[in-house]
C-alpha cells in the first residue's frame, strides 16, 4: 500500500510551460484526500515550490525537499538544512567568475543570492527562486545565511558538456549534480533528494515498499531509487529511465497525474 508520494517538479510535474495542470491539481487533491502523505523533491527553492503549491490550495500537509534535498520543509516547518562549508563555496565562486557563460546563484534558508545581471541569468533565476537578493559580492551571505547549495546556470544550454566538465574537481569536497540542460549543482555528499525522502518516511514510518517516485534528470537518480515504485516520466533523461521502475507518459501529457488517475482508480 503506497502511503508517500514524491515527484520533481520541473519536466515532471510541470508541463514545459512550468504549469501545473487541472488533471495533475485534482490528482495531487484526490490522493491527499486519501491520506497519502504527498512530498515534492525539487531543485527549486522553498519559497518558489510552496507558492506554486498555495496558489491551487495544494500546500496543506506537505513536505517540501528544496534545493535537491539540501534544505527540507515538512508541514510548514524547517526540519532540515545541510550547510556547504564556506571555503568550498568562495572557491566555486572564485572559479565562476573565471568562467565565462556560467553564473553563480547561492541557495541559502531565506534567500538566493546573486551578483550579476545578465538578462538570461535574471530571467532563469526569476523562475524558481522567489526570495532573491543582489548583491555586489555574493559572497557577503555568508555572513548570514545558511548556503546549503551553489547552483550554476550555463547560457550555453549545455551544463552537460560544457558546465560539469569545469567544476568536476569539486567532486572531491561536494556533489556535482546536472539539473537540467542549464544548471549544475553543487551539494555536500551524501544529501540528496533520495536521502531527503528517507528522511520522511524515517519520520513517519513509510518503508521502501509504500513509496512512490517521479523523475526527469540525472538529479533524480537517488529520488527513484529510495522509492519501490519509481517512475521516469518518457521525456526523462535515458540514464534516468534505465533506474526506473517503469517509464509513465510525459510531462507533457501528464504522465504524473496519469499514472495516479490509474494507479488509485481515481474519479473527478
Amino acid at each position: 500500500m503506497i502511503k508517500m508520494i514524491a515527484t520533481d517538479m520541473d519536466g515532471t510535474l510541470l508541463n514545459s510551460k512550468k504549469q501545473l495542470t487541472q488533471n495533475s491539481i485534482r490528482a495531487i487533491s484526490a490522493v491527499k484526500n486519501m491520506g497519502i502523505h504527498f512530498v515534492v523533491a525539487s531543485g527549486r527553492q522553498y519559497y518558489n515550490i510552496y507558492n506554486v503549491f498555495k496558489q491551487h490550495n495544494l500546500d496543506e500537509n506537505v513536505s517540501f525537499l528544496a534545493e535537491n534535498g539540501t534544505i527540507v520543509f515538512d508541514k510548514g516547518k524547517l526540519l532540515f538544512a545541510n550547510k556547504l562549508d564556506d571555503d568550498l563555496v568562495k572557491s566555486a565562486v572564485e572559479l565562476v567568475r573565471k568562467t565565462p557563460n556560467i553564473y553563480p546563484v547561492l541557495c541559502g534558508v531565506d534567500f538566493a543570492y546573486i551578483e550579476d545581471t545578465h538578462p538570461k541569468f535574471v530571467s532563469e533565476v526569476t523562475k524558481y527562486f522567489d526570495r532573491r537578493k543582489f548583491l555586489p559580492n555574493v559572497l557577503e551571505c555568508l555572513q548570514h545565511d545558511k548556503i546549503t547549495k551553489i547552483a550554476l546556470l550555463d547560457i550555453t544550454s549545455n551544463s552537460e558538456t560544457y558546465a560539469y566538465p569545469i567544476f568536476k574537481h569539486f567532486e572531491k569536497h561536494a556533489q556535482i549534480l546536472i539539473s537540467g540542460p542549464e544548471w549544475v549543482d553543487l551539494i555536500n555528499k551524501g544529501v540528496n533528494k533520495g536521502s531527503s525522502v528517507e528522511m520522511i518516511g524515517d519520520l513517519y514510518s513509510y518503508n521502501f515498499d509504500q513509496r512512490m517516485a517521479f523523475g526527469d534528470y540525472l538529479n533524480d537518480v537517488a529520488l527513484l531509487k529510495s522509492c519501490k515504485y519509481s517512475f521516469a516520466v518518457e521525456n526523462a533523461h535515458e540514464n534516468l529511465k534505465k533506474v526506473a521502475y517503469k517509464i509513465c507518459p510525459s510531462n507533457d501529457q501528464e504522465g504524473v497525474a496519469k499514472t495516479l488517475i490509474e494507479w488509485f482508480n481515481l474519479k473527478f
